[in-house]
């Protein structure tokens, strides 16, 4: 029995089924969100949304019994249980915002989509290169901020009139958020401000946010070449396996 369970929730047709009933049930609460959707339409609606999380629960208890304490070892199902506890939470009465973490639903796309979890494993993994970068360019940014308040604080406050308003500033113009406008305007007094600002977003903009770029591709490439060795050995022990058949 237990056996029977382990191959149907591993079976590819079971998991494009749940992937099919994501995907439908992230259609059907965008379409909750219409706001000339008749009264029928939404109730038929949630009565598909019921029916989608029927099926979620029912598919977590059967690997709960396919895997059993093991299911708590796999991150993947672990977030799967989270994902649909959440949504299980009763959202009447003061709990009625709970409602819109339904679309949470959607993010197990990311566990059953292996491209989805090599991503976000890629994106887990290059965070303590991602947070160095992130401690530069906080270093930097925080002396920038500093050089800017005391330059131009006292003619342009509303851009530099304190730390705060000009990290704003300063962020705004890492965005590329209408720089040029508030360059050009604090070029009005003092001219040689182009060169101070224009060095500043090569930094932040061009160098910095690229270091990271950087970091996320390095680690995706290195997962790439993991992934592609475990293949290479999985096939090699399946046609060693055949082999030892084959001489039997």
């Amino acid at each position: 029995m237990k056996e029977n369970v382990l191959n149907l929730v591993e079976a590819n047709f079971f998991r494009n089924f749940i992937m099919a009933v994501i995907l439908l049930n992230a259609a059907a609460l965008g379409l909750e969100t219409y706001k000339g959707l008749s009264a029928d339409a939404l109730k038929y609606l949630q009565i598909f949304d019921g029916l989608c999380l029927i099926i979620f629960v029912v598919e977590i208890l059967l690997k709960l019994f396919a895997y059993g304490l093991a299911f708590f070892k796999r991150p993947w199902c672990v977030f799967d249980f989270i994902i649909v506890g959440i949504t299980l939470v009763p959202n009447a009465g003061n709990l009625s915002v709970l409602r819109g973490l339904r679309v949470l639903r959607v993010l197990r796309l990311i566990s059953m989509m292996p491209q989805l979890r090599m991503v976000v494993g890629a994106f887990l993994d290059s965070l303590p290169g991602v947070g160095a970068v992130a401690m530069l360019f906080s270093v930097i940014f925080y002396v920038f901020a500093v050089m800017s308040t005391q330059m131009f604080g006292a003619e342009f406050p509303h851009y530099f009139g304190g730390l705060g308003t000009s990290m704003f500033t300063l962020f705004q113009l890492m965005t590329l958020e209408a720089w040029a406008e508030v360059v050009k305007e604090i070029m009005a007094v003092h001219t040689w401000a182009a060169a101070y600002f224009i060095t500043y977003i090569l930094i932040s903009t061009f160098v910095l946010l690229n270091m990271v770029i950087a970091v996320v591709v390095k680690v995706m490439e290195e997962q790439g070449q993991d992934t592609h060795l475990n293949l290479l050995e999985d096939i090699s022990k399946r046609l060693d396996k055949i082999e030892k058949q084959l001489n039997k």
